[in-house]
C-alpha cells in the first residue's frame, strides 16, 4: 500500500507518443546524423544567408576599387613615379615619388598640372615645373599649387619620352 507521503507517477512514453502529433514522433526517432557542410551552413537560414551575400559583394567591392580602377603611377624613362595629391583650403599639395630602375634615364623632367577638364583661363588653371631627376635610386619633390580641384592631370616630359598621370586629390 502507497503512503501518504510518497508520489506515484503514472508515465508510459509509448502511450504518451501515441496521442502525440506526427511532427512529435518523428522527433524521438533516430535520424542518421547530417554531414557538416561548409556553404549550406553560410546559407542555411535567410539571415545568414544575406549576410553571407553581403560579405561577397562587399569583398568584390573591395577587389573592383584595388585592381580596376587606376592609380596615380607610371613609368617615366625606367624611373617609376607615383604622385599623389592632398587639398588644403584653395590650394593642393602635390608629390612626387620616383624610383629609380635599372639602367634608369636622368635629366631635367618638364611637368605641366592642369585640373582635369579645366578650360584654360588665362593660362592660371596651368602650372609649369621643372625637376631634375639624377642617379639616385629614390627622389621626392613637393609642391604648393594655388589650384583647388578634385582631380588633376600631369603631363611629364623626360628628353624624348612623355607620359600622361591622372591623381585625384585625397
Amino acid at each position: 500500500m502507497m503512503n501518504k507521503n510518497e508520489i506515484h507517477f503514472y508515465y508510459n512514453r509509448e502511450k504518451r507518443l501515441e496521442k502525440a502529433s506526427q511532427r512529435v514522433r518523428d522527433l524521438y526517432e533516430t535520424q542518421p546524423r547530417r554531414r557538416f557542410a561548409f556553404f549550406s551552413s553560410l546559407t542555411d537560414t535567410k539571415p545568414k544567408a544575406f549576410t553571407f551575400i553581403a560579405i561577397v559583394i562587399m569583398s568584390l567591392m573591395i577587389l573592383f576599387v584595388t585592381y580596376l580602377v587606376p592609380d596615380s603611377s607610371t613609368r617615366l624613362g625606367k624611373n617609376e613615379i607615383s604622385i599623389s595629391v592632398m587639398r588644403y583650403n584653395d590650394s593642393s599639395f602635390i608629390v612626387l615619388k620616383k624610383k629609380a630602375l635599372r639602367s634608369a634615364k636622368t635629366g631635367i623632367v618638364d611637368v605641366v598640372i592642369t585640373p582635369k577638364g579645366a578650360a584654360q583661363e588665362n593660362g592660371k588653371t596651368l602650372v609649369k615645373r621643372q625637376i631634375v631627376f639624377d642617379k639616385s635610386e629614390t627622389e621626392e619633390f613637393r609642391w604648393n599649387v594655388p589650384i583647388d580641384a578634385p582631380e588633376f592631370v600631369f603631363y611629364l616630359q623626360l628628353g624624348d619620352e612623355q607620359t600622361v598621370i591622372h591623381a585625384a586629390s585625397q
